[in-house]
C-alpha cells in the first residue's frame, strides 16, 4: 500500500512539472495581425506589408503559438533587432505587440518590451509562419 501511494505522489509530481511549461499566451480571440518588417526591439514598426485575417490563417497562427515553450533570453537590444513586428489584434478591441526572430531554422517570438522571455518555434513552425507571409 505505502509503495503504491509513493509511486502515485511521485507520478503526480511528474505531471505536474510537465504542465509547468510556459506557454505564450494570446489574451483573446485574434481577428488578425499586422505584418511589418522590425526596426528594432522596444517598438513596433506601423507600416505593414501585409495582414493576416482571414479565419483559417489565424486560427493556425493561434495554434502555432499554443506549442511555443517559454525560454530565457540574453539578448542586446541595440545590437540585434528582430525581423519581423507582429501587431497582433484581437475580437474585444485589444492589440498586443510581438516581435519574430529568425534563429538558423528555428526562431523565437517575444512580447514587445519584454525581449528577456522569449517563446521558441521549431523549424515547422517557424516554417508555417513564413507561409502565411507569402
Amino acid at each position: 500500500m505505502k509503495k503504491g501511494v509513493g509511486i502515485f505522489c511521485l507520478l503526480l509530481t511528474l505531471i505536474a512539472c510537465q504542465s509547468s511549461e510556459k506557454k505564450l499566451t494570446l489574451l483573446d480571440d485574434v481577428s488578425s495581425i499586422d505584418v511589418s518588417e522590425s526596426r528594432g526591439y522596444g517598438g513596433l514598426n506601423e507600416n505593414h506589408f501585409t495582414v493576416l485575417d482571414q479565419k483559417e490563417t489565424v486560427s493556425r497562427f493561434e495554434k502555432i503559438t499554443e506549442e511555443t515553450v517559454a525560454v530565457k533570453q540574453d539578448i542586446d537590444v541595440n545590437g540585434t533587432k528582430p525581423d519581423y513586428d507582429l501587431l497582433v489584434r484581437y475580437e474585444n478591441g485589444e492589440t498586443n505587440g510581438l516581435q519574430w526572430k529568425m534563429d538558423g531554422e528555428s526562431s523565437r517570438l517575444t512580447y514587445a518590451g519584454h525581449e528577456s522571455e522569449a517563446y521558441e518555434l521549431n523549424a515547422e513552425e517557424t516554417n508555417q509562419l513564413l507561409d502565411m507571409l507569402e
